[in-house]
């Protein structure tokens, strides 16, 4: 009995852990992506020539990797319609930042950011509600 509680303490740890390095990963893309526009003007810095689109990628490819190891399992498990919403909100909002207007890719961007961020606090509590009634 003791063993399996063991257990299930430490599965929980181990999902907070994936979901909170999302949270912190997604917050960071919003919070890149809705300040630096601001910083470029207030800096005086042509914001065409210091757009990086690899750098919008490399935040894509790493968000994908988190959701694929914390969110998808849970989507499988539990169907949640939540969950799901959000994890669709989100790639549409990076999709759609790749064909608009430069003036509002980086709004959508951070946008999807906070939907991926709110969508990995929401899969933290799931995973905390399903672990307490093991």
């Amino acid at each position: 009995m003791y063993f399996c509680n063991s257990v299930s303490t430490r599965q929980m740890l181990t999902r907070i852990r994936k979901d909170l390095i999302g949270m912190f990963a997604s917050l960071l893309c919003s919070v890149h992506c809705l300040a630096l526009p601001f910083l470029f003007i207030w800096f005086g810095v042509d914001t065409q020539a210091s757009h990086h689109l690899a750098f919008d990628f490399i935040f894509l490819f790493l968000g994908v990797i988190f959701i694929s190891i914390s969110i998808i399992p849970t989507i499988t498990r539990t169907r949640h319609t939540g969950l799901i919403f959000l994890l669709l909100f989100g790639i549409f909002s990076f999709s759609l930042s790749f064909f608009v207007g430069h003036n509002w890719n980086h709004l959508l961007f951070g946008i999807g950011g906070l939907a991926w961020a709110i969508a990995h606090f929401l899969n933290m509590y799931i995973n905390k509600k399903i672990l307490s009634k093991a």
